[in-house]
């Protein structure tokens, strides 16, 4: 092999080795990597999986705000703690009532978006 250019050749010990173009080196070929994806399911399929998650949230109390296709938005009004408040409001004589009243008319949301992607898995935002 005196004469080969540089380059992977087979050795005759198996993968194919670095041939420098003067000597053998310790230089392996590595295999060539074969990944494949799962196959994508139907859009039947993933409006199925998108309707079991939703459930699942509706079913720990959140609301279904929308779905529609591929994508489901649920939301929740966030717990007040009555009772430290009732506590506040008995402590303060009543002036952290204001307080409760705002929050009791303000009260925030949890709003989660999820989405099915091609391959049926259902991804939370």
């Amino acid at each position: 092999m005196s004469n080969a250019q540089p380059g992977y050749y087979d050795d005759g010990a198996g993968p194919r080795r670095w041939w420098d173009g003067y000597q053998w080196t310790d230089h392996y070929e590595q295999p060539a990597v074969v990944t494949t994806l799962p196959p994508t399911v139907s859009s039947v399929q993933r409006e199925a999986n998108l309707r079991n998650a939703v459930a699942a949230w509706a079913a720990q109390g959140w609301t279904v705000n929308y779905v529609h296709g591929d994508q489901a938005v649920v939301k929740r009004q966030r717990r007040m703690g009555w009772f430290w408040n009732t506590v506040l409001v008995l402590v303060t004589g009543g002036l952290w009532l204001i307080y409760v009243i705002y929050r009791a008319l303000n009260r925030l949301e949890d709003i989660v978006v999820l989405n099915v992607d091609a391959y049926g898995n259902v991804h939370r935002r």
